[in-house]
């Protein structure tokens, strides 16, 4: 793919500059907007708390304190089992995965998190900002803590939607290196990153991706719907982190944009139906394959938000509930006019 480098450093000041005066439509006042404060329930102490002698009352009990969140969770993470083995009873399962070296240590570093209480005062804002933007919406009933077995990051269950924590240990656990877990990833497997993980799993359950036809555009405008989400819902919460890039790839995006944006369209990827070209812009890697290694992963995200935003600010009248019932790409991107200067 042909990529344009000679203007990076003139566009630099230019974006910074038209950002720095800009009017931001996110910046609204909800503190009129009452929401429960959450209280996220430590339902991962509780499993490693057990007594193992008296398993079907102990599951009872949980099934009856968690709900139907305890039955998704029970069936699908804690009592599967080796697939190539025969099944084994879920009693034995869940015993296993408590005696197991791994999980007890994994549980033993989950610890040493600490309370939760900064990701409940982010999760409450963020509820707080969704009721305002969305208040025929019914918000998540409750929160869970857990142990997910490394799995799952953020697992959903009826109206709940529990977080994995042995996800956020720190870049540098142990346990990542072990499972050769890749440094672009492990990177964000921090618990900076808990609240900006959790709106972003919701919002792809609350707004699952229903474009027609599934190309390029499609998907980075989706991708870009979810991110300035984000933004709306976390407003205190530094772009690295909604985006998942450091702060010398997001001064490469904004360098770039124009060129990335030219080299889809020269190299006619922009209505491309491949699967390779969707994966390539949009999925974890070190680096955007078609662009300079200097890229970000997943750098499509960042056009389909610049696009977004673009339409956006210059259609004011649409709010936040109507933009994420626009399933097409294309208007998204006519309407807003987005066409990066080098």
């Amino acid at each position: 793919m042909k990529f344009r480098v000679a203007f990076y450093t003139l566009v630099v000041p230019l974006i910074i500059g038209t950002t720095a005066c800009g009017h931001d439509r996110l910046d609204v006042d909800v503190s009129a907007v009452q929401v429960e404060p959450v209280k996220i329930d430590r339902l991962d102490r509780e499993l490693f708390a057990i007594d193992t002698s008296k398993m079907d009352s102990e599951r009872e009990r949980l099934r009856l304190k968690y709900g139907d969140f305890w039955t998704i969770y029970e069936e699908r993470l804690l009592c599967v089992g080796d697939p190539m083995s025969a099944p084994i009873p879920c009693n034995v399962a869940i015993k296993r995965f408590l005696y197991d070296t791994e999980m007890r240590g994994t549980f033993d570093e989950i610890q040493k998190l600490g309370e939760l209480t900064q990701l409940e005062g982010q999760l409450t804002e963020s509820f707080r900002y969704f009721k305002h933007y969305f208040p025929q919406r019914t918000l998540p009933k409750a929160v869970y803590a857990i142990h997910g077995g490394h799995n799952f990051n953020f697992v959903r269950g009826g109206d709940v939607m529990a977080i994995s924590l042995e996800f956020h240990l720190g870049a540098s656990s142990k346990y990542y290196e072990a499972m050769r877990r890749p440094k672009y990833i492990s990177v964000r497997n921090t618990p900076d990153y808990m609240a900006a993980g959790y709106v972003h799993s919701w919002m792809m359950i609350e707004f699952p991706y229903q474009a027609e036809k599934n190309d390029v555009l499609n998907r980075m405008v989706y991708e870009g719907k979810l991110l300035y989400l984000a933004k709306a819902l976390l407003r205190e919460t530094p772009d690295t982190i909604l985006f998942g890039f450091t702060q010398k790839q997001l001064d490469w995006c904004e360098a770039s944009e124009a060129s990335m944006w030219a080299a889809l369209i020269e190299e006619k990827k922009l209505f491309s139906e491949s699967e390779d070209d969707i994966m390539r812009l949009v999925n974890e890697a070190p680096f955007t394959t078609g662009f300079p290694r200097e890229s970000p992963g997943r750098a499509g995200t960042w056009i389909g938000y610049r696009i977004v935003k673009a339409f956006m600010d210059k259609n004011e009248s649409v709010s936040l509930d109507a933009l994420m019932q626009i399933n097409d790409g294309q208007t998204i991107l006519t309407k807003s006019k987005y066409k990066p200067k080098f």
